[in-house]
């Protein structure tokens, strides 16, 4: 039998049918991300903010003006979920006594953006192959992509039907602290220095470094991406009962998409 995982996200086209619901199906595939993600803690996770230009006179031939800044880094990981948006596309009904064949011409996919400001290194196996990517603002925004691509699907007598397409993506969950960072001859975090260069510095790491960092909760949003840097989704037909009936849901193997290729 073919695992469920299959059923959602096989490159294959062959038609053989595997009865099993988009629920069982999509949780299948979330434990096996969940079983292989890992986060680059040798490069934590940061965020800059709070930038602000600082005039210096006791070493103005070198920097005239500095910069400070709070740089929030992920400390420790406590957990990672896995989770996905959906789009369905506009049902269709099968009012008829008998099974129809009932073809979808477009699908939509919207991908979230990583959580704006972050830097972040992730790295999993998909489809048998270990994919490692660095994410930042600039690489992934978040977008709503429909593409051209004929999906068919079965619908049941009395029922209505869609094509659902998910896009995965994952909430890192950690503790954060939020360290003073200065720019003055390069970046470095104040408090890793007892001795700086110019007194108001040294007021500054004397009053920011005496006492340790306070550790908060913070969660990071990240897209799963391909090798090709293209969203992780898969797509389910989902059925639905008139109203009327009982409502049930079932998932159908489908041929897995990328978002920009038709």
């Amino acid at each position: 039998m073919i695992p469920p995982l299959l059923v959602i996200l096989s490159l294959s086209a062959c038609a053989q049918a595997v009865q099993v619901s988009s629920e069982q199906a999509v949780a299948y595939f979330i434990s096996q991300l969940n079983q292989t993600i890992s986060i680059d803690m040798a490069n934590p996770p940061w965020m800059d903010g709070d930038i602000q230009d600082v005039p210096l006179s006791c070493i103005d031939q070198e920097c005239p003006v500095a910069q400070l800044w709070k740089r929030t880094l992920l400390q420790s990981l406590d957990y990672v979920d896995i989770l996905y948006t959906a789009h369905s596309e506009t049902p269709r009904l099968n009012a008829g006594t008998e099974d129809m064949l009932i073809s979808f011409t477009k699908s939509t996919a919207v991908m979230v953006a990583t959580t704006w400001g972050w830097h972040i290194g992730a790295k999993f196996t998909y489809s048998g192959q270990a994919i490692q990517v660095g994410y930042s603002v600039s690489t992934t925004v978040a977008t709503t992509v429909t593409t051209s691509e004929t999906d068919s699907i079965n619908c049941q007598a009395g029922y209505e039907c869609t094509v659902k397409t998910l896009t995965f993506y994952t909430m890192v969950h950690g503790k954060c602290v939020t360290p003073t960072y200065l720019k003055c001859w390069g970046v470095y975090n104040i408090c890793d220095y007892a001795t700086q260069p110019c007194p108001a510095f040294q007021n500054l790491h004397d009053s920011t470094c005496r006492a340790d960092q306070p550790v908060s909760p913070c969660s990071i949003r990240v897209p799963l991406l391909d090798d090709e840097n293209q969203p992780i989704i898969a797509k389910v037909a989902v059925s639905n009962k008139i109203p009327g009936g009982t409502k049930r849901s079932l998932g159908r193997r489908l041929p897995r998409s990328r978002l920009g290729k038709r």
